[in-house]
């Protein structure tokens, strides 16, 4: 390339450099570049940049032969700080005609080395001409060469980067070195300028309007008034208008508010507003929620441009949407002052609109907000300073011929509101001013109500001394009721002073006393019964003395019993209060109860509902059996419903409970009504699978329990371990029948049937039963009705266990030989259980003499013929 065509290259670049800064070519790479969209790929950038170059002139067959002198140019011109093609071109070019030949040949492609290019496209970290070094977004999908492009085109001391910075002098510098007045800021989405009308820098706007800066026909003129409004720049308000910006315009063929004026409102822009009403903004206009310019600043608090609206003729009763005027508006933001303005300029104050509320209503309805709205940001002492003014604000509309009785749709009245704001003064001013203390919401509720419930003790003093009275109202809003709701004795005395009824209860049949109890408030309660409330009213299951027990409060049920309460009161679920202190293990409120009168033998006859005595045998609580036995709790005392205390803790297995019992007197052959007795529940059910039941049978014996006694089902109880004992299951049958053995049980006993024990025993084949009964010297040989020997019997469950021990204790086969019957038993037990048996009867010198027809032929043919 000669020098030449090198400063031809360089013109060019240096012309697209000054045309893609200045935004002169709109459609350029580098205005996608300046909206962030960084997406083009390394070849695409290459493709878009030679495009641009060649409608500057720059032929292709030039481009492509100087791709890395052009890559190396931009490179220095980011380097140099020269971003707009102001280097001298005499040292670019003595740069530049340094390149061989090799060299130019070697980059007419883009470098292909990503890091190579990154390293290039990195700005120093030092500064040049005053300014940092411009960044650029580093994002992985962007090729290396656009952002090189981008820092071309992008730097931090760019037109718009000076004016958000505020640099006047380099505005001032840029533009004179031809920079375009119109650019876009950094995000490409408003003029430069703008930024002026944000933080308020009129020098730098007024330097771009003797430039010729579009301002007006860009249209971004009047969204730059609105914004200037908002901050209260007075002079670029001015300014802007004095070029002629619009201060208001139209869309879609209607007017719409004034968005500089609005935003002057409701920033309390005093001198905006003034100059934007001086330079012709409609003071009516009407937004489409239909407030106007006065309601705005009335719901603001912003007196001073209320006044200013009022002098230029802004309509004062005009309603809005919702149907409020501008004096509703201000009333319900308690601005007192611009109440007082509009008052003074003729509003009227007993106009009704939205749900027939006046602004003596908004203003009772609505609490004290700040400037800007807010309820939660006042502190202590402006909701103080609030609340005087709100104050002031309602005598003011009284003042003004607010009607202060008038009622809304809602059948609310000013009394009812004012008691609603929790403001005694409030209360009193419209009591003062006429209003009846006993009027009544559509809840039937009254303003007595609502100060009992805000507990709200001067108020609650007030309106009974202005003759409210306690019974006005529906009965769910009972005086008295509410204010035992409130947990506060103080009111509960207030409304005790007027007499109320004490027997009157909610929806819940809850009475003052009631809620007192529930609450668990000592005073409450000693207030109420020293007016003799009643405390042994049912409810909900239970009495007041059961909640008292339940919440385990020793000094309310101390209380209630002192005062009436009836411990011995049953409820239809069976509660009743000794029953409740011992199911939770509470024995000081049992004593406490036994010592007022508790009956410790109780019992309700509903379901199986035990006594006290058995609710605690069934705890194993000895303690509390203890305290009630010496309060003379029957020990053996049942019902149908349930069991006596000994049999009972048999049948749980409470060994250590049971010899309380017994040394307690307890009666050891005691039976219910069914015949159940201790023995019977001990040898009986799974119980015979509990390690206790040894021990226990043993005391019970000691004690002297009948070992012959019968069970229910008229059986010795001896027989129940045979009936639940199986092998499988009752491992501690056979240490209880040693017991009961012991102790005097009949070895011969039988049932009705004439069946003795011990072939019981065979029948079940429970090896272990059989032996001590043997062993007790029982009749080995006997047939029973069956004509079936105990032998035979174990022969016929093929128990090999149970054969060799009748056989080795000397019981005797003798089958009658003409008797197929005894055969067929034998035979029917299968081949191998069979077979079994001939070899255990062989060992004891018994064999079975088989037909001739023998094993060869099915087992069902067997004919055994006799016994040798």
């Amino acid at each position: 390339m000669t020098r030449l065509s090198q400063e031809n290259v360089i013109r060019y670049i240096k012309r697209w450099i000054k045309e893609s800064r200045d935004e002169k070519k709109t459609a350029s790479i580098v205005s996608y570049l300046s909206v962030g969209s960084l997406s083009l790929n390394e070849e695409s950038t290459w493709t878009k940049i030679r495009e641009e170059l060649e409608d500057l002139g720059l032929d292709h067959e030039a481009f492509e032969k100087n791709r890395g002198f052009i890559h190396e140019e931009l490179e220095s011109a980011i380097m140099n700080g020269d971003l707009y093609g102001m280097y001298d071109s005499g040292s670019q070019g003595q740069k530049s005609s340094s390149l061989s030949s090799d060299t130019k040949t070697s980059h007419t492609s883009p470098p292909s080395t990503a890091e190579s290019l990154i390293e290039k496209a990195t700005p120093s970290t030092a500064s040049f001409q005053g300014y940092p070094r411009p960044r650029i977004p580093i994002r992985p999908q962007r090729s290396t060469f656009s952002r090189l492009v981008y820092r071309v085109t992008h730097s931090t001391n760019s037109l718009a980067d000076a004016v958000e910075r505020g640099d006047s002098y380099s505005v001032k510098d840029l533009i004179r070195q031809g920079a375009n007045i119109n650019s876009q800021d950094k995000y490409g989405r408003r003029p430069a300028w703008f930024v002026c009308a944000v933080n308020g820098h009129i020098d730098i706007l007024r330097t771009f309007v003797n430039n010729g800066a579009n301002i007006v026909a860009s249209g971004h003129g009047f969204h730059a008034l609105e914004t200037a409004a908002k901050y209260g720049h007075y002079g670029i308000v001015q300014l802007l208008l004095d070029v002629g910006v619009p201060v208001a315009r139209e869309i879609d063929n209607s007017m719409r508010p004034s968005g500089p004026l609005v935003s002057a409102i409701h920033s309390n822009q005093e001198h905006v507003v003034k100059v934007l009403l001086e330079n012709g903004a409609d003071v009516n206009v009407v937004p489409v929620n239909g407030r106007t310019m006065l309601m705005i600043a009335a719901g603001r608090g912003c007196a001073k441009i209320a006044h200013l609206l009022l002098q230029y003729g802004a309509e004062i009763d005009k309603l809005d949407d919702e149907e409020l005027t501008a004096l509703d508006i201000a009333c319900m933001n308690c601005r007192d002052k611009v109440v007082k303005l509009l008052l003074n300029a003729g509003a009227k104050a007993d106009t009704s609109g939205l749900h027939s509320n006046t602004p003596l209503h908004w203003a009772l309805i609505h609490e004290p907000k700040d400037e800007n709205g807010d309820k939660g940001q006042l502190e202590t002492t402006r909701l103080l300073l609030e609340s005087d003014a709100k104050n002031e604000l309602v005598k003011l509309l009284l003042q003004n011929g607010a009607d202060v009785n008038k009622r809304t749709e809602g059948g609310l009245r000013p009394i009812i509101l004012a008691a609603g704001t929790d403001d005694v003064s409030l209360v009193e001013i419209v009591l003062e001013e006429g209003s009846n203390p006993n009027e009544q919401d559509a809840d039937g509720e009254t303003a007595l109500h609502k100060a009992i419930k805000s507990k709200n003790i001067a108020m609650t003093k007030l309106l009974l001394g202005k003759g409210a009275n306690i019974t006005t109202g529906k009965a769910a809003n009972s005086s008295l009721l509410l204010a035992a709701d409130t947990n506060d004795p103080t009111l509960v005395s207030l409304i005790l002073d007027k007499d109320p009824s004490l027997e009157e209860a909610d929806s819940n049949g809850e009475t003052a006393l009631w809620k007192a109890v529930r609450l668990k408030n000592l005073s409450m309660v000693k207030i109420l019964l020293e007016k003799e409330a009643n405390p042994n009213p049912t409810i909900k299951g239970g009495t007041m003395l059961h909640e008292a027990v339940e919440s385990g409060d020793m000094a309310m049920i101390a209380l209630l019993l002192h005062n009436g309460a009836d411990p011995n009161i049953i409820t239809k679920t069976g509660k009743f209060a000794l029953m409740q202190a011992v199911a939770s293990n509470k024995g000081h409120i049992v004593k406490l109860l036994l010592d007022n009168g508790a009956k410790p033998d109780l019992h309700p006859k509903v379901g199986r509902v035990n006594t006290a005595l058995g609710r605690a045998v069934r705890d194993n609580n000895y303690s509390l059996v203890k305290l009630l036995l010496q309060r003379n709790a029957q020990i053996d005392l049942h019902a149908p419903e349930f069991d006596s205390a000994l049999i009972s803790a048999c049948r749980l297995g409470y060994l250590q409970m049971v010899d309380v019992l017994l040394e307690h007197g307890a009666n050891v052959n005691q039976k219910e009504d069914d015949g159940v007795s201790a023995l019977s529940v001990i040898t009986s059910g799974e119980l015979l699978d509990n390690p206790q039941s040894v021990p226990i049978t043993a005391i019970l014996l000691e004690k002297g329990a009948d070992p012959n006694t019968k069970s229910s089902r008229g059986l010795p109880v001896i027989f129940n371990l045979v009936q639940k004992g199986y092998p499988s299951r009752g491992k501690f049958a056979p240490y209880i029948l040693k017991l009961l053995l012991a102790g005097g049980a009949d070895p011969n006993s039988k049932t009705d049937d004439g069946t003795s024990l011990l072939q019981a025993i065979v029948k079940v084949g429970h090896f272990s039963l059989a032996e001590p009964v043997i062993e007790r010297g029982v009749d080995l040989n006997p047939k029973g009705d069956d004509g079936y020997t105990n032998l035979m019997h174990a022969i016929e469950r093929g128990d090999r266990q149970l054969l060799r021990l009748f056989l080795d204790k000397g019981a005797i086969l003798d089958a009658d030989t003409q008797s197929k019957h005894f055969f067929r038993i034998y035979n029917g037990r299968g081949y191998s259980v069979t077979l079994d048996m001939d070899t255990c009867l062989a060992a004891y010198g018994i064999f079975i003499k088989w037909g001739a027809t023998g094993y060869d032929r099915p087992k069902y043919d067997w004919e055994p013929y006799g016994i040798a």
